[in-house]
């Protein structure tokens, strides 16, 4: 077992794009999306004062439970090279694709060196990295909705 937990969400915003495309050409159904313009809601569907001003599309990955995380990073970016092209299509168009990763290090102490190679496959495909250490109490969920 890796020394943390992690989660791993491929999160996509867009100032104009219909970001349904992504559901259809990547296969995943999304786990939360809006477009700009929409009334904003919260996650339980109740309206909320004003409108989006992007468009957003998010899945979460399930990373294998001994796996380490730069590996996983590499697969799924392996599993993703027949849609670079429309992933650098978003970034060359004002939007942005990021994997939005949450850590837990357990009380433990943190520590990961992420290689080269991983971030110039990200960098190839045009993709950020967010990262967020949790600590007590708070959850992956709390951040990826917001």
């Amino acid at each position: 077992m890796y020394p943390y937990t992690y989660r791993v969400s491929l999160r996509v915003f867009h100032p104009t794009m219909d970001l349904k495309v992504l559901t259809k050409t990547l296969e995943i159904q999304p786990c939360g999306t809006w477009r700009v313009g929409e009334r904003r809601k919260t996650p339980q569907g109740a309206l909320l004062d004003g409108f989006y001003g992007e468009s957003y599309w998010y899945t979460r990955l399930a990373p294998p439970d001994d796996s380490d995380f730069p590996a996983f990073l590499m697969r799924t970016l392996e599993a993703l090279s027949k849609h670079r092209g429309l992933l650098q299509q978003i970034r060359e168009t004002g939007g942005r694709a990021e994997f939005h990763v949450g850590l837990d290090p357990g009380g433990a102490l943190l520590g990961e060196v992420i290689p080269h190679y991983v971030l110039g496959a990200l960098a190839e495909f045009g993709m950020d990295l967010g990262l967020d250490v949790m600590y007590d109490g708070q959850s992956v969920e709390s951040v990826e909705s917001a």
